[in-house]
């Protein structure tokens, strides 16, 4: 939940939004959402999982990955 202000900071920022297929979203979407990925399983058919990507260096937010498996 430490990086949901930078989370959303990317999906408000229109450089990332247009290789994307989602919209923008809002602070409370955003703790939905990470609370919601925090609960699923990887790797379940049929649905999307996603994870934070973060700097070694710094532990920052640098980004996600989305995995669907069909």
């Amino acid at each position: 939940m430490s990086d949901r202000d930078a989370f959303v900071a990317m999906r408000h920022d229109p450089e990332v939004a247009r290789y994307q297929g989602w919209r923008s979203l809002d602070q409370t979407a955003a703790q939905d959402f990470i609370t919601e990925m925090s609960a699923a399983e990887p790797g379940v058919p049929g649905e999307w999982f996603q994870f934070a990507i973060a700097d070694r260096s710094t532990d920052a937010f640098i980004g996600d990955c989305a995995l669907h498996v069909k």
